[in-house]
């Protein structure tokens, strides 16, 4: 399990990865991205919907969705690789994680 932790308000989100799930060859493995779970934010709960119509996954067929350390979005390097094939199943949101050929993502 994978906790990050939001730079500038220090909230946390957590991907659970399925180590059976990783490729070597192909550098991914696939991972709960985001639960309905009641997560404690400052001063307020938070529930996300977990629905076709709640969640927006159309950037990520454009290659748009980058998987970043700790959410940190202020450098390039922060970037270690890509997410990709994301959908909803079971009431969670899931996708394959793709990652990059940098020392930090390896």
């Amino acid at each position: 399990m994978l906790n990050f932790v939001h730079l500038h308000t220090g909230a946390t989100r957590t991907a659970t990865i399925t180590p059976s799930t990783y490729d070597p060859d192909n550098h991914t493995v696939e991972a709960v991205l985001a639960t309905g779970a009641k997560v404690s934010r400052f001063g307020f709960s938070e529930t996300l919907a977990m629905t076709p119509d709640a969640v927006d996954i159309s950037r990520v067929a454009l290659g748009q969705v980058k998987l970043l350390d700790s959410h940190d979005q202020s450098s390039v390097s922060s970037i270690l690789g890509t997410v990709e094939n994301v959908r909803l199943e079971g009431g969670n949101l899931v996708g394959t994680l793709r990652l990059g050929e940098t020392d930090a993502a390896q």
